[in-house]
Order: structure tokens, then sequence, then C-alpha cells
């Protein structure tokens, strides 16, 4: 269905304005370089207008009658979605680990506070997703949950760890990642139980002493419903390659995961010590020796939520990421806080996978060429 749509009035829309913070890194796990889109308190992003230039604009994708079972398998009606506050055109969440361990750091949770991130979580209405379904707007989200996606990176052994039972059998750590992950999804199974793993070389996930538990690691993240990501090859400073050289590292990356994991798709990558190869474009695509790669995501290091995908502000090649832990500064909570505030800018489900659900007011903010097949729904 073909419609004309009168651009609505001007809305006021949050833009995070961020700030350069210089730091000297040694490692992930020590301190990342910050760029431009790096850490900013919270008390520091303001609001801004938006306008549209545009007197109209057209789509394919309307559908405005709500209330009309046969337009949509999403029965809402208007004073449902009103009450819910529904809009798929909200911030949404990407949270940055580093280690889970046994302190709490700048690039490290304590487990216990892990396992407190997602209670908090889950307490507020958040629906565990994975950054690749999340970049492809193909977020499988119960009716008014916000999703929220938990990135991992450097495959650290605090991340997934085995123990072996006396009788051979396989298990996740209850204190890794995973098996905290796991064990909170089984208790709430209404929370899901996604996360992205930005892996890198020769050993994802340590136990060096147990090389045959590579593969099984990956397949053991694949049942579960998680991604693994690239990492660069060799956690490498892109900035130091030249363009054959960063494109050689991640196509490496990717042909070590399907070493282990045969066609498995490499989908997201979360930039090394948060910066870019002098050549931005090969962070997303990118070819070595005929072996070709497209990232669908491309994430940063920062400290505010990203837009949503289905936005005229998201960028697939930029996206910012929140660093969990409390030192210095405790951004998770931060806007754990900021959200319950201002529910209006969440991101919040209609429980539709084909439809994308928002107030009349952001009409004017939907990125049409994101959404496939999907229906727009105004309200």
């Amino acid at each position: 269905m073909t419609a004309t749509m009168k651009l609505s009035k001007k809305v006021k829309y949050i833009i995070l304005t961020l700030l350069s913070l210089g730091v000297l890194l040694i490692g992930c796990q020590s301190q990342l370089q910050q760029t431009a889109n790096d850490i900013v308190p919270i008390e520091e992003i303001l609001p801004e207008q938006i306008t549209n230039t545009n007197n109209e604009t057209e789509t394919n994708n309307i559908d405005s009658d709500i209330g009309n079972d046969s337009a949509t398998s999403n029965s809402l009606d208007i004073s449902q979605l009103q009450e819910l506050k529904v809009n798929e055109l909200g911030e949404v969440m990407v949270l940055m680990y580093h280690i889970i361990g046994d302190k709490e750091d700048e690039w490290e949770r304590t487990k216990d506070n892990f396992r407190n991130d997602l209670k908090t979580l889950y307490d507020d209405g958040y629906y565990l997703v994975t950054a690749r379904d999340f970049v492809t707007g193909n977020m499988d989200v119960p009716t008014g949950k916000t999703p929220v996606i938990l990135t991992f990176d450097d495959s650290t052994e605090g991340h997934f760890r085995f123990i072996e039972k006396e009788n051979g059998e396989l298990i996740a750590d209850p204190d890794s990642a995973v098996g905290i992950i796991e064990n909170f999804a089984k208790e709430h199974p209404d929370f899901g139980q996604a996360a992205s793993f930005y892996v890198f070389y020769p050993v994802p996930f340590r136990q060096n002493d147990h090389p045959e538990w590579r593969q099984l690691k990956y397949e053991y993240l694949t049942n579960l419903g998680m991604e693994i990501g690239n990492h660069t090859f060799g956690h490498d400073f892109l900035n130091k390659l030249n363009d054959e050289e960063v494109q050689q590292t991640l196509v490496k990356n990717i042909q070590a995961t399907q070493a282990l994991l045969p066609n498995y798709s490499v989908d997201t990558f979360a930039l090394t010590y948060g910066i870019y190869p002098k050549n931005k474009d090969f962070a997303a695509s990118g070819v070595h020796n005929g072996f070709q790669y497209n990232h669908k995501g491309v994430f940063l290091v920062g400290s505010n939520p990203s837009p949503s995908p289905f936005s005229i502000d998201f960028n697939s090649i930029g996206i910012p990421r929140i660093r969990a832990a409390s030192v210095p500064e405790d951004y998770f909570n931060q806007w754990i806080e900021y959200f319950r505030n201002h529910p209006e800018r969440r991101y919040i489900s209609d429980g539709d996978n084909t439809t994308i659900t928002v107030p009349n007011d952001l009409e004017n903010l939907i990125n049409n060429d994101s959404l496939g097949d999907k229906k727009i729904r105004l309200y």
C-alpha cells in the first residue's frame, strides 16, 4: 500500500554529543584507546532539535490502522500501545564487557556485579538479543519489552570456561559469563539468553591445555543462540596497518572461526581498541586472497545508547556501546536510571517482528530503507 505522509511538527530528540578522550592503551584488558565516540558523562548529553527539511516523504510500508487485526498479527489497540509506550524508534543499550572476574576495575566486571546487571535488566523489562539481530532489525522481542545486547570483547576464559565433571560431561562454569547467562535464563525464561562474543586468535576463550574444547565451545554457544563476532585475528591496532593488512586480519579471523564452525556467518565486528582503520570502509567490508567479508554492523567503544536500527540516525559502521563497569563511572546504572526517568526514549517492542510501531510525532525519523518487508504502524 502506497501513501503520502505529511511530516509531523518538530520533535525534540536527544542528540548524543560525544567528547574526544584520549587514553594510552596497552591492550584490551588494560585500557582501550577512546575515540570521538567514547566516554561521555551522562550529564553532558544535551537535548537538541532535529528537523527534517523535506516537506513530505513517501513509503510503501505505512499501515496506520493499528486496531485492524487483518492488517497485522499484533492485536494491540491504541490505548494498549499508549499504555505500554510502544516506540520502536527508541534507543537501545549495547553493553560492552571485557573481563568477568573477581574485582571491579575499568575493564573488569565482577561475577556478582554481572549477575546483578542481569537481574536489573530483567526487572526493568529488558530482553536479550544478539548484536547480529539488532543490526539487521530481526529482533524477536516480546510485547512491551526493550531489547538489550550483551557484548564481550577478547574471548577470555572468564567469558566461557568449561568444567569437566567426573563422568566426562562438559558444562559451562557457572561463574563464567556464559554459565551465568545460561543459569539466569533457566530461572527467567522470558529474558532470553543471547550474547555476542568478539573473539581473536589463536586461542579463543583460553584454557590452552584443552585445544580440543575450542570447537565444542563454539558449538555450545551457537546452540544457545549466541553469536561469535570478529575482533581481528591478533587483536591488532588497525590504524597501524595498511589497507591490505587490515583486510587480511579480518579475513583471517573469519577463516579461523569457520575452521571450527564450517560455513558460520561472521556478521558483526567490534573495533579493537575502539580504533578504525585509516580507511573506515574496510571495517565494514573488504576482500583478501579472494575471500570477501561484509560486516553488517561495526561496534565502537563508548558510553551512550544506540539509535534504533530503523532510525535515520542509525549508523551501522559506528554503533556506540556502553561500558558496563563501575570504574571510573558507573555508566550502566546511570543509563538504567536515565531510561527509568525517560521511558519515552526507550525502544519498546510491539511484539510483532513484521511491523515497526512508532508514535505519530516520530514518523519523520524512520529510515524507510531499513524496513525491508516490515510495515509501519503509527498511533
